[in-house]
């Protein structure tokens, strides 16, 4: 048989810290009425062994999730405006006028996007009006180049006989066959290219109406 417990070896109150005395019936029911029963939520709990806000995950499940250092400056404000001053965000009226700014910049935006484009349309119609009115002076140019084609030859025409005739005259001139008149000063009449001589001096018409003149020496 075993030993008998006695008395004395009961511990009485459950405060005791003494852990090689049994406990009384009435201790030991104490302590099962008041327990915790077994909950799958808490096991969940208790089976967590890393630091930072717990998430229930489930029934029975829990996961902790890590506070950063910017996490913790916002759960630690007093409230909503202190955690905005946190972020450096606007105070709610702050945001109120952005918001109304927002829809402001909105409308003007709007309203110069269409302003825009109806100058785009503007701008094409003129670049259209313009492409025409180039399009007709340049048809016109080419009008007036081509009418300028034929009056320039046949003034070269005119221009090859006369310098023709001078060339033969000045050949008569100079051979003796044609007399020379001399001009009477540096701007007689004459015609560029018209030669004339005497006996002290030629003469050459190298403008119109202007003369230059060499003296003659005998060799």
């Amino acid at each position: 048989a075993g030993t008998a417990v006695q008395p004395s070896d009961v511990v009485n109150t459950l405060d005791s810290t003494a852990t090689d005395k049994p406990l009384s019936a009435a201790q030991g029911k104490t302590l099962n009425d008041g327990k915790q029963p077994l909950d799958s939520d808490l096991t969940a709990l208790a089976g967590l062994s890393t630091t930072g806000l717990i998430e229930r995950t489930g029934a029975g499940a829990a996961v902790t999730v890590t506070v950063t250092a910017a996490g913790k400056a916002l759960l630690d404000d007093a409230n909503a405006a202190a955690q905005l001053a946190t972020l450096g965000a606007a105070a709610s009226a702050d945001l109120a006028i952005e918001t109304d700014n927002r829809v402001l910049a909105d409308q003007q935006l709007g309203g110069g996007v269409a302003f825009a484009s109806d100058l785009a349309g503007q701008a094409a119609r003129g670049v259209a009006t313009a492409a025409a009115a180039a399009l007709s002076a340049a048809q016109g140019a080419v009008a007036t180049e081509t009418d300028n084609r034929i009056l320039y030859d046949e003034e070269l025409t005119r221009a090859v006989a006369y310098a023709t005739d001078l060339a033969g005259q000045a050949s008569r001139v100079l051979s003796g066959s044609v007399p020379s008149a001399v001009p009477a000063s540096a701007a007689a009449p004459g015609r560029p290219g018209q030669i004339a001589f005497d006996a002290s001096y030629i003469y050459v018409c190298t403008a119109s109406g202007a003369w230059k003149r060499a003296a003659l020496s005998a060799w």
